[in-house]
């Protein structure tokens, strides 16, 4: 049964690249991109990962339009160039990075994704799905990573108040980016609901560009590393199963 495109109701018939050939080319060290669902093994894709999922009309549509929007800054800092980014911008990127989480998910059965064809189909208009959260930090090596993996938030003692999420974690060049989003039973979505992490100097490493407050600045003031005292993988691993706030 042929694919169908993430973002429209028509059949996928061209591959979408993760990750741009003007954001690889330069970048010389190459890490896996990595996939976790549920508790199964991991994924890893390396180098030029292209997935079939998107019609040409949206890939060289609206999903290229993006890529130009982004492309200046994003390309800037992947190549460690400090930027101020506007509200216009952060939405921007934002959207981006919601696209790229989204097009590394569909990498995996139909059954198996978080993001709904509403989510997508939502996203080629502008809206980035609802409890959603992005952030942007640095790292110090060069390389390119994407992780992606399922989380579950216990709302109470009862099983059947849980509350699935997914997190994808990126590090491109110098930019290290992440986005959560949450999906709470329907009684709850009058209300306002915070999510756990693990401790962590996350205001003094991230930037939050979703939801947006004004103009950031990058990079933060602290960068993480593949070792040393903020390892990638804490960022990448700071999501627990816990409850609501």
């Amino acid at each position: 049964m042929p694919k169908q495109c993430l973002f429209c109701d028509n059949v996928a018939d061209t591959k979408e690249h993760l990750w741009s050939d003007w954001i690889l080319q330069g970048l010389k060290r190459v890490h896996p991109i990595r996939q976790v669902i549920q508790k199964s093994e991991p994924r890893e894709f390396y180098g030029d990962v292209r997935i079939k999922c998107a019609r040409s009309t949206c890939n060289h549509g609206w999903m290229s339009d993006l890529e130009n929007s982004v492309r200046a800054t994003v390309g800037a800092m992947v190549h460690d160039i400090s930027v101020t980014l506007d509200v216009e911008t952060q939405s921007a990127i934002s959207r981006w990075i919601t696209k790229t989480a989204m097009v590394l998910e569909a990498a995996i059965p139909v059954e198996k994704r978080f993001y709904s064809r509403d989510d997508c189909r939502q996203l080629r208009l502008g809206i980035i799905p609802e409890r959603s959260m992005i952030w942007l930090g640095r790292m110090s090596e060069v390389g390119v990573f994407a992780a992606g993996t399922r989380v579950w938030l216990n709302i109470d003692k009862d099983t059947d108040k849980r509350a699935d999420g997914v997190v994808a974690t990126f590090s491109v060049g110098n930019l290290a980016s992440q986005i959560l989003t949450f999906r709470f039973p329907e009684h709850y979505n009058a209300t306002t609901m915070q999510v756990q992490c693990f401790d962590g100097p996350w205001e003094e490493s991230l930037i939050t560009i979703h939801p947006t407050n004004g103009p950031v600045t990058w990079p933060p003031g602290l960068t993480f590393s593949l070792k040393g005292k903020l390892p990638f993988t804490r960022l990448r691993d700071r999501w627990k199963v816990g409850r609501a706030l």
